[in-house]
């Protein structure tokens, strides 16, 4: 058996929107390729990510203290006493090499 599809040649169908509507079948069971977008992380981002992670999880950070800290910053009343870190810095340098 065969079916003749004769659709276009009945009476009252306009073959200009016919041909429109196989088009946009068409267009729509056509393979379509897919771009993906991609994204580069430089090393330094990698390694301030990783610091940030490594900071935030750490039980050393207080992040009260820290809150108080930036407020004091940003009204102008810090003042970071320069002996206490002289001394931590030298501590710290002295840990390296021990």
């Amino acid at each position: 058996m065969r079916i003749k599809n004769e659709i276009g040649t009945q009476p009252g169908v306009d073959r200009t929107q016919l041909e429109k509507f196989e088009r946009a079948q068409a267009e729509t069971n056509k393979p379509q390729t897919v771009e993906h977008d991609t994204v580069h992380v430089s090393e330094e981002a990698k390694l301030r990510s990783m610091a940030l992670q490594e900071a935030t999880g750490h039980s050393g950070v207080r992040a009260e203290r820290v809150a108080e800290l930036k407020a004091q910053v940003q009204s102008g009343t810090y003042e970071p006493d320069s002996r206490k870190i002289a001394e931590k810095l030298l501590q710290d340098e002295v840990n390296l090499f021990v």
